[in-house]
């Protein structure tokens, strides 16, 4: 019920905090160092660690504010939440994290589930510029990027930029993932060198550039960076490139967890992804709850799927069917890694009436799914 703890908050936004952003930093009158390792699973807000963008927005190509009550911390990491909330003047309202300390050359990783929405940005990066700039450097925009655009989860770009506050000169690489990036949590990565930057996918290097001296990529020289995290909808000005963005109607979620930065170190993922579990022979739902919003005026339904030796499964897509009050909305969802799946029906302008949620199917490869064995396959809700 990750959505609706947070949604709840963003429409009781402060309505003093200012449009301003963050004041820039010193500049050049401390030594540039990089912070040490850490590994962060994002189960909790550590304030220690971690800042939140709050009570500002950046304005062209961003149709969003952002606000730290768009931060959802769970047992199953950093959820953002984008919602239509108004916020500053902006019609919608998001969410950005960012470390308090500086980094250097090391790996950089994260897991993540990128929302498929389209026009709507996740990203992972690393960042400095005049607002980020507290440890030394040169205050000029630097920046290496891990970036899923909303129109297509199917592929991710990467990107970096050197010492260019005007962002003219960008080095865009989109790669071809194999899967939709946002039907469950992988792994990305990228190590920064002195010579270039490797990137990774599930730990796999899949593209490479080395410094030049006629095209140079970030240097610790110019500045330690910042790891940040956020999801963000783009205006008509950047359309063309993730997408025209049109609010869906239910609060968009990106998801990140397991963040880790290993100082002065490439890449070498010493320990492996685990096997994937062993097929079983069924599939069993073995939870289905629905509820409402706090304005009843909407319903959600968490469908949890086991095998039969009672272990929750990933990666099995649940389809479903709205009736009652409301006879639309998702329809399709993929299991995560609890095994739970989660539906939002179309929002009722009754004032009364029932919310139903059917399960239709189960299906993953090396499983079956009996329907007539199955209990509970529908829930309901009543608006009190």
């Amino acid at each position: 019920m990750r959505y609706y703890s947070i949604f709840s908050s963003l429409l009781l936004l402060i309505p003093s905090i200012s449009l301003a952003a963050p004041p820039p930093g010193k500049g050049n009158n401390t030594e540039i160092t990089s912070a040490p390792s850490f590994s962060d699973s994002l189960t909790s807000f550590d304030t220690g660690h971690w800042q939140a963008a709050d009570g500002w927005a950046n304005g062209s190509p961003f149709l969003n504010a952002w606000s730290s009550t768009a931060l959802d911390f769970s047992s199953d990491g950093l959820g953002i939440v984008l919602s239509d909330a108004p916020l500053l003047g902006y019609n919608y309202t998001s969410g950005e994290l960012r470390t308090s300390n500086f980094y250097g050359y090391g790996c950089y990783e994260v897991e993540m589930r990128p929302a498929a929405v389209s026009g709507v940005v996740s990203a992972f990066f690393t960042f400095m510029g005049p607002y980020d700039n507290v440890r030394g450097g040169n205050g000029q925009h630097n920046e290496i990027d891990i970036e899923f655009l909303g129109n297509d989860t199917n592929v991710v770009q990467f990107n970096f930029w050197t010492n260019d506050d005007q962002y003219a000169n960008g080095h865009e690489k989109i790669i071809e993932l194999g899967f939709d990036a946002s039907k469950s949590f992988n792994h990305y990565a990228f190590d920064w060198s002195e010579t270039g930057i490797n990137w990774y996918i599930n730990k796999q290097l899949v593209y490479s550039v080395i410094s030049t001296s006629n095209d140079p990529t970030p240097k610790v020289s110019d500045g330690t960076h910042k790891i940040m995290m956020n999801m963000w909808p783009v205006d008509a000005s950047a359309s063309g490139w993730a997408g025209e963005f049109t609010y869906p109607m239910i609060p968009v979620l990106g998801e990140f967890k397991n963040v880790r930065f290993t100082e002065g170190s490439d890449c070498n993922f010493d320990s492996p992804e685990p096997p994937p579990p062993s097929p079983t022979n069924s599939l069993t739902i073995s939870d289905h709850n629905i509820s409402l919003n706090n304005k009843a005026t909407q319903a959600s339904a968490t469908v949890t799927v086991a095998d039969n030796n009672g272990q929750r499964v990933e990666g099995v897509t649940i389809t479903g069917e709205w009736s009652g009050i409301v006879n639309d909305g998702d329809g399709e969802k993929v299991t995560d890694q609890t095994g739970s799946a989660l539906f939002y029906s179309r929002r009722s302008r009754s004032g009364s009436g029932t919310f139903q949620f059917c399960v239709t199917s189960l299906s993953k490869a090396g499983y079956s799914w009996t329907s007539g064995n199955d209990e509970p396959k529908c829930s309901e809700v009543e608006i009190p």
